[in-house]
């Protein structure tokens, strides 16, 4: 396969991203315009792409394991690994040079945050043809379906983490899944709820939240009234893939 990649992206820019493929023997559906925004700090962000990889990667997706007994293996078996580290890049790139590593996650918070939430229940024919109530996405196929519950959210916040090389945990809550990443990874000490894990603190991150409001932007740290009187568990770290330079502290 041959990724042909032509890109403009900056603050309110449009950014293009072209895939073509060789596959002789399969045929996959046509490219689709992909369009994030969201608000990091009062300001609009924007991150706007074709995903010629779209047909190919949703025909992949949809032959591999979908459970959260297989976590971790949305992290280091997505098939369009390539796609979820060029998002990861792209957010680096989109970053201003004056933030530091801490509000570098707090951005990819947000831009997370920026996709509908959505039950699992509207996917079609889910439980009649899969066998299960619930879906997890891989990082990249949640981007591609600009929808998906809390631990959709949960795992595309994740996986960006992995590909930044920035060491994070899953917290399972009674009906909620969330993230929270380790303190050490910040020259700036991270507020609020954390939770103790292998030696180390971890920072509760809330990729999952509303589109407006005044709950619609989150930071390391931020929890709900709700999340905050549960206590989660920590189903372990999320594998690191660091294949993205931040040259942040």
């Amino acid at each position: 396969m041959t990724w042909i990649n032509r890109l403009s992206i900056g603050l309110g820019i449009v950014c293009l991203f072209l895939f073509s493929s060789g596959h002789a023997q399969e045929t996959f559906e046509d490219a689709q315009k992909i369009t994030r925004k969201w608000k990091y700090q009062g300001e609009s962000y924007k991150l706007s792409f074709e995903a010629g990889d779209y047909g190919y990667c949703k025909t992949r997706y949809q032959y591999l394991p979908h459970l959260w007994e297989f976590y971790d293996r949305y992290i280091v078996a997505d098939p369009c690994e390539d796609s979820m580290a060029w998002v990861a890049q792209e957010l680096v790139a989109m970053s201003r040079s004056s933030w530091d590593k801490l509000s570098l996650v707090n951005f990819a918070i947000n831009f997370v945050r920026g996709i509908p939430w959505e039950r699992d229940s509207s996917i079609d024919g889910l439980e009649e043809v899969r066998g299960v109530k619930d879906y997890v996405r891989y990082g990249y196929e949640m981007v591609l379906d600009e929808k998906g519950d809390c631990e959709d959210h949960a795992m595309l916040f994740a996986a960006i983490m992995s590909h930044w090389c920035i060491d994070s945990i899953l917290l399972d809550f009674p009906n909620h899944i969330a993230v929270a990443v380790n303190e050490t990874e910040f020259s700036r000490q991270p507020s609020g709820k954390n939770y103790s894990y292998d030696g180390n603190t971890y920072y509760f991150a809330e990729p999952t939240g509303p589109l407006s409001g005044p709950f619609s932007e989150a930071y390391v740290g931020d929890i709900s009234p709700y999340d905050k009187s549960k206590t989660p568990k920590i189903l372990g770290q999320i594998p690191l893939i660091c294949d993205t330079l931040i040259n942040k502290n």
